[in-house]
């Protein structure tokens, strides 16, 4: 699953719904992306960035903690690509292909579709051209974060009498 982070309040709001599917699906991986402007590739990955963890302003504090619990599955990958929608979506379905993504998740704003036809919209646009569910967060309603319990926690299994 990829979890695509920009400095948006639905981009939060994605964060924590993903870390909510991290709770619930043990075997799941997670790659955080983020998108950064160039003008010289259309798609390049930076490798350098594996260590670069988000901060309670990307992340909210409870969702950083589940991939900091998580952390063996959770990986961050910065792409370069033009600044336009087009190429950008182009960026993020590359690599999504490359690694065989099954999942993307991202926050996506409120557009008008006079908004949406006039500006774009790299939420709407991912979604019209990708080959994979891509589940739009808008925003998560206060009854649902209180019914969620994001305390990660961690599972101590006991050896048993033979030490295996």
């Amino acid at each position: 699953m990829i979890l695509y982070l920009d400095e948006t309040e639905f981009s939060r709001a994605a964060a924590i719904y993903s870390a909510i599917l991290m709770m619930n699906m043990p075997n799941m991986h997670l790659t955080i992306v983020r998108l950064k402007e160039s003008n010289q590739s259309l798609l390049e990955i930076d490798e350098k960035c594996q260590n670069i963890w988000p901060t309670t302003s990307d992340v909210p504090q409870n969702a950083l903690d589940v991939f900091l619990a998580r952390s063996k599955d959770v990986q961050q990958q910065v792409l370069y690509s033009n600044p336009n929608i087009p190429d950008a979506v182009t960026a993020l379905l590359a690599y999504v292909n490359k690694w065989a993504i099954d999942l993307i998740v991202m926050g996506a704003g409120e557009f008008s579709k006079i908004k949406e036809v006039i500006f774009g919209s790299l939420a709407y646009s991912l979604q019209n051209r990708s080959p994979i569910p891509v589940l739009l967060v808008k925003e998560l309603s206060q009854d649902f974060l209180e019914g969620c319990n994001l305390t990660p926690t961690l599972t101590i299994v006991p050896k048993n009498q033979h030490g295996n």
